[in-house]
């Protein structure tokens, strides 16, 4: 009854960080120790797959590897075949490469010089051959 002459006080429930494994390291970390690759209308947001202690170590080595191993002159991706030529030609690319170091995420071995799109389904596909051949597959039916 007395309580009712005070107004009610909101609070916020406090918002839990879950936790996620690091490709990586493979240590289960708060989701704060991951960079954040997009925002999304909804709200929602993805993540690196690596922790950024991981991600800062990926990006040393890959920088040490594209300093001994620069793109080479008119160079084709090793899986689709593109030049920045064929990119320019569609438009694409046409003031920075279209190629980036590949490396995996568990091992942090570079694998070399790929193209972005490459790059980008080989993320989406997590490194995963089984559902790479899966994919294949599907193309076939």
């Amino acid at each position: 009854m007395q309580l009712s002459l005070f107004p009610e006080e909101h609070v916020e429930p406090e918002k839990v960080c879950p936790d996620r494994e690091c490709k990586g390291c493979k240590k289960v970390k708060p989701e704060t120790d991951f960079n954040i690759l997009i925002y999304r209308r909804s709200g929602n947001t993805s993540f690196h797959p690596c922790c950024r202690e991981c991600n800062k170590q990926a990006e040393k080595i890959k920088a040490e590897w594209r300093e001994a191993n620069p793109l080479p002159d008119n160079y084709s991706c090793q899986i689709c075949g593109m030049t920045h030529e064929n990119f320019k030609e569609n438009g694409r690319y046409l003031n920075r490469t279209p190629f980036s170091v590949d490396h995996c995420h568990t091992t942090m071995k570079v694998r070399g010089w790929i193209c972005n799109r490459c790059n980008t389904a080989l993320g989406l596909a997590c490194d995963d051959k089984e559902v790479l051949q899966k994919m294949i597959k599907y193309l076939d039916a």
